[in-house]
């Protein structure tokens, strides 16, 4: 529409109508193809995703069984990721449902994050937290973005001495899942 008025005001009257509906094409052509290529992308992360997490539910098989402080720490991993991303996701639909039917965690109608969530993970067994901080890690890549909100949640996590990972890890990580590498 600006393209339009631009070319009309230089042309003034005299542009002809064929000329005016022309000139939208260029603009139509671009948008056409970013709408395109953002579809494309989605769709890529959607199914690189299911196909990740379809592996990830076969390494949990080897996971022990969890006590029900467990159960309400790795539930409320799943809110802290919630609560960092803040929109919704197949994928993180799809990570939600397979952790909590898999260690059978009961759903609460409302839950918020426990105040001593960081120290229950500080204080937990090592292979529960390296679960743990597989599954934040997982949960911020998983939708193919990482904002400035989830880089000061990540900081957080590192400040609480929750991860050793740094910012340029997770980069690096979320990288190579958008380019089909892996979350290894």
């Amino acid at each position: 529409m600006f393209f339009k008025l631009l070319v009309q005001r230089v042309l003034g009257r005299y542009a002809l109508r064929q000329v005016m509906d022309m000139v939208g094409i260029p603009v139509f052509a671009f948008w056409n193809a970013w709408g395109t290529q953002k579809v494309l992308r989605q769709a890529r992360v959607i199914i690189m995703g299911q196909n990740y997490l379809n592996h990830f539910n076969a390494d949990l098989h080897n996971f022990r069984k969890l006590t029900n402080n467990e159960k309400t720490t790795l539930y409320d991993t799943l809110q802290f990721i919630a609560e960092s991303k803040r929109d919704y996701h197949q994928n993180h639909l799809h990570l939600s449902k397979l952790i909590i039917k898999h260690f059978q965690i009961e759903t609460k109608k409302k839950h918020s994050l426990q105040i001593k969530y960081f120290l229950n993970l500080k204080n937990s067994d090592e292979d529960f937290k390296a679960l743990n901080e597989k599954i934040i890690l997982l949960g911020f890549v998983l939708d193919g973005e990482l904002s400035v909100r989830e880089k000061k949640r990540f900081n957080v996590l590192k400040k609480e001495n929750i991860t050793n990972k740094t910012i340029s890890q997770l980069k690096l990580l979320l990288n190579n899942f958008l380019n089909g590498k892996g979350l290894n």
